[in-house]
């Protein structure tokens, strides 16, 4: 039985990481040399605010964090309160996957400092499918983000696509 449950979970996951990336090349499959008003709601054109640290900034009903690349390619989660101040992690329990969906790669985060750090490396690739899943207590519902991550850097605003704050 307990075969038959991580055979289903990745089944979910793969599911999860598929549907994520197509979402995503769907959302952004634009050149930055064209023009993107076309390409805009109204409510869009106001600039995302950046997080502590250049990452994206992902708001649930509950709270906020950051998440962040680092030079080395692990993954920074900062908790931040409503001002955007950070906040040291408490009970939070963050887990991740992405990467090719047939061998997904699984980060698991431990306190740093005042974030929670990746055990590993993202995968490599140029737009690398993500999944995280953060719990503001370990018996909480998981709040699910996916996206995909895209490193290279935004013409417009200087800052990794993924954390682009210019609104496109």
């Amino acid at each position: 039985m307990k075969k038959h449950h991580h055979f289903l979970l990745l089944g979910l996951l793969s599911l999860c990481i598929s549907t994520a990336a197509s979402q995503a090349e769907e959302e952004h499959d634009h050149s930055h040399d064209e023009g993107h008003e076309h390409h805009h709601d109204d409510h869009e054109h106001a600039e995302h605010q950046a997080g502590p640290n250049g990452g994206k900034i992902i708001e649930t009903a509950d709270f906020s964090y950051e998440f962040f690349v680092t030079s080395d390619k692990k993954v920074k989660i900062t908790f931040l309160d409503q001002n955007g101040a950070t906040v040291a992690p408490t009970v939070q329990v963050v887990q991740a996957v992405g990467g090719d969906r047939l061998a997904p790669t699984r980060l698991v985060f431990k306190k740093d400092g005042n974030a929670l750090l990746s055990d590993q490396s993202i995968p490599e690739g140029h737009e690398v499918p993500m999944i995280v899943m953060v719990k503001s207590t370990p018996d909480a519902k998981a709040q699910i983000e996916k996206f995909n991550i895209n490193l290279a850097t935004c013409p417009t605003c200087e800052y990794p696509e993924y954390a682009c704050i210019c609104g496109h």
